[in-house]
């Protein structure tokens, strides 16, 4: 696993790290949640497929990633994952039309 991006959540003292899978290991991309108060990882959660983006509502404790999709006719589409950072869960995911844009909030 590579070390992609990162978001941290100073209110939850949560990090999010994206990791990017090695081509050679039968692993998929997946999000670490480490605490920042002592640097353990508390949880690795699998993603849906490769990430585009990651943003955080620092309010919810949400984390939000666009994995994107090759679409037909090359259109590109994509998946919005939400987790919950506070309980480190996945709360959903839901096909949007294209490659979502973040913002910084």
């Amino acid at each position: 696993m590579f070390p992609h991006a990162m978001v941290v959540d100073e209110r939850h003292s949560r990090a999010f790290v994206i990791n990017e899978a090695a081509p050679w290991r039968r692993m998929g991309d997946s999000v670490s949640v480490l605490d920042t108060r002592t640097g353990r990882e508390r949880r690795r959660i699998g993603l849906a497929g490769p990430f585009s983006m990651l943003a955080s509502d620092h309010v919810t404790g949400h984390v939000f990633l666009d994995l994107p999709n090759g679409g037909a006719s090359g259109i590109s589409t994509s998946r919005l994952q939400v987790l919950d950072g506070v309980r480190q869960l996945v709360l959903r995911g839901t096909a949007i039309g294209h490659s979502a844009v973040f913002s910084t909030l």
